[in-house]
């Protein structure tokens, strides 16, 4: 069991996968300190998560589009911060993405994309490794996704800005392999969680797909919370989307095919 000086921070804590996080980290004894763009639902979802007396929930709001947003969330943390607590892991579950073909997304559409995907993952992400190489440890876990391996079509943004944050974390966990920070990779299938609200609010994709791709937000968390403060590079899943990932890679014609045809659901 964890002690309640213990925290976890949850970036996009709202709903889906950061949402279940949250209730599995309070149900092993810990703390979290929770970080959402949604003042009125992050207090919701305090309001209704189950906690002894003795653990703690700090919440901030935060626009991650909005660079000074950003830089004050960041700011009170580091306030707050003294050597009695103890924060193990920054999980970062922010993210969104819009289904559509290259030449139907408008600019400030790509833009955003890119401000919430990947420059606000980058800016969390330098303070909080800064961070734990003064606490002398800490993990950096981030959902990416099973697209920024397999590009489908009418994704091409979002495709793009989750390939470049695999690569950034890539890079990322070579940097801090020496200073006892771990840093993982989370790349979900599709995931049955408000993600495709915005992606496809016509629920078309949901409603082609296999339903042997489907995650489930609790099936997610359960493998993120597993691996907290362990050295694991990536978690990849399903198995099966996994398994197509190598085959992709191995045989890319093929699977070019297989992704422009067979499995093209959107």
């Amino acid at each position: 069991m964890k002690k309640n000086n213990q925290y976890l921070i949850i970036l996009g804590a709202t709903s889906g996968v950061g949402e279940e996080c949250a209730k599995l980290w309070l149900k092993e004894g810990g703390s979290l300190i929770l970080v959402a763009r949604n003042k009125n639902k992050l207090e919701k979802i305090i309001n209704n998560l189950v906690k002894n007396d003795s653990q703690h929930i700090i919440s901030y709001h935060c626009d991650v589009s909005k660079k000074e947003d950003i830089n004050k969330v960041c700011k009170n943390i580091e306030f707050w911060y003294d050597e009695s607590k103890e924060i193990i892991a920054m999980l970062n579950c922010i993210g969104y993405g819009l289904f559509e073909y290259f030449n139907n997304i408008e600019y400030n559409e790509m833009e955003n994309m890119f401000k919430v995907n990947v420059f606000s993952t980058i800016a969390f992400n330098q303070f909080f490794a800064n961070f734990f190489k003064h606490q002398k440890k800490g993990h950096l876990i981030n959902i990416a996704s099973m697209a920024g391996k397999i590009s489908t079509p009418k994704s091409s943004v979002y495709c793009s800005t989750k390939f470049a944050l695999i690569g950034y974390l890539n890079s990322l966990r070579l940097e801090l392999a020496k200073d006892n920070i771990f840093v993982t990779t989370v790349n979900p299938g599709p995931s049955n969680t408000n993600f495709f609200n915005t992606a496809d609010p016509s629920g078309e994709y949901l409603k082609n797909l296999n339903k042997i791709y489907l995650l489930s937000p609790e099936k997610v968390s359960k493998k993120i919370i597993n691996c907290i403060e362990k050295n694991k590079r990536e978690i990849n899943i399903p198995f099966i989307m996994n398994l197509g990932n190598i085959i992709y890679s191995l045989f890319p014609k093929l699977g070019d095919f297989l992704t422009r045809t067979i499995f093209n659901k959107k």
